[in-house]
């Protein structure tokens, strides 16, 4: 099979959004994960598997929040309420907070499609499942790691319950 250098495609996403919310620049990319779990089929009378059937699958999307804003962190941490501002000493406060749920989001970004084209990721539900260690030093820029779990939403259409991928 030739290979087509235009198919070949490399550079960052220019938007990250999380309900329809620019959340501003990422720090090393966008990592997309789709695993499936699977179990074989076999009978005495066959030598290998008979068939291959799905048990499980598993998307992700990670990231690093370039930008270690407040709003941000109320996000990458799923923090229930948003910071709020003091109207009298302009100070923006944000609560860290216990919480009991894990908010629904849908969550859209754009990057690099084959052939010159821009490919924007659509995903339905997405819900934030972790946040990583965030360093605060002087020699090293600070960031928000974050990582989304995404659930399928079986009111979508078959084949698009995740969300999609297109490429314009």
């Amino acid at each position: 099979m030739p290979v087509t250098a235009a198919n070949v495609i490399m550079g960052a996403c220019s938007s990250f959004k999380l309900d329809g919310v620019e959340l501003g620049g990422t720090d090393g990319g966008v990592t997309v994960e789709f695993k499936q779990t699977t179990q074989e089929l076999s009978c005495d009378q066959v030598i290998d598997a008979i068939d291959i059937k799905p048990t499980k699958n598993e998307y992700s999307i990670k990231t690093t929040l370039a930008e270690y804003t407040l709003q941000n962190l109320q996000l990458g941490w799923n923090q229930a309420n948003a910071p709020v501002v003091d109207a009298e000493t302009g100070t923006t406060t944000l609560g860290i907070g216990v919480n009991y749920e894990i908010k629904s989001h849908t969550l859209e970004f754009v990057g690099p499609a084959p052939n010159g084209k821009t490919r924007t990721y659509t995903v339905n539900i997405a819900k934030q499942m972790s946040s990583g260690t965030t360093d605060i030093a002087k020699d090293k820029q600070s960031g928000i790691p974050v990582e989304f779990r995404c659930l399928p939403d079986m009111t979508q259409a078959s084949g698009s319950e995740y969300g999609t991928y297109v490429d314009q």
